[in-house]
């Protein structure tokens, strides 16, 4: 139950904060697909500002171009590969 309680605890917060414009630090605290999220979601007001928060902390790079603009996501793993990496270690 303890478990089940802190899990919960911390989804509220993730959900919480991928949807404020305040008190967190989307690329270094959550996934690495949440500025894409965000700008779909909630728009490119608040993509322009995330990035220039991600200018103002450092991070940019990691997500954006020069001019602003989301990089495309990297690929993914294929499946497969990811499973034969795991069973190999």
């Amino acid at each position: 139950m303890r478990l089940e309680k802190h899990w919960g605890e911390r989804a509220f917060r993730m959900a919480r904060d991928l949807l404020s414009d305040t008190g967190y630090d989307v690329a270094d605290n959550w996934a690495l697909e949440a500025p894409r999220w965000r700008a779909r979601v909630l728009g490119p007001d608040q993509a322009r500002r995330d990035f220039l928060r991600g200018v103002r902390g450092g991070w940019a790079r990691r997500y954006w171009d020069g001019e602003g603009v989301l990089l495309p996501p990297e690929p993914g793993e294929e499946p497969e590969a990811r499973m034969w990496r795991q069973h190999g270690r």
